[in-house]
């Protein structure tokens, strides 16, 4: 994404008025970026903001549980959305 938008992890974090470590982590998914923070990243990296949500929640569900249980969730999920059509 940064890559796309022209932005090293720096810009961004002087676009955004916050420390280089925190995008690193927001990168990194170790940290949830506050809403409004998100919502600047988004317009910054020009992505929709709930893709950006998306990929943090899943960040923190991975380092909260193990990647195996997000995986069968997901696969349940999607198994589930499936069957339904």
């Amino acid at each position: 994404m940064l890559d796309k938008a022209r932005l090293s992890q720096r810009m961004l974090a002087e676009e955004l008025g916050i420390d280089a470590p925190s995008v690193s982590a927001y990168i990194g998914l170790k940290r949830i970026p506050r809403p409004d923070t998100l919502a600047n990243m988004a317009r910054l990296l020009q992505v929709d903001a709930d893709y950006l949500t998306a990929e943090f929640v899943a960040g923190d569900l991975k380092q909260r549980y193990s990647p195996t249980v997000c995986e069968v969730t997901a696969k349940l999920l999607q198994e589930s959305t499936s069957d339904a059509e």
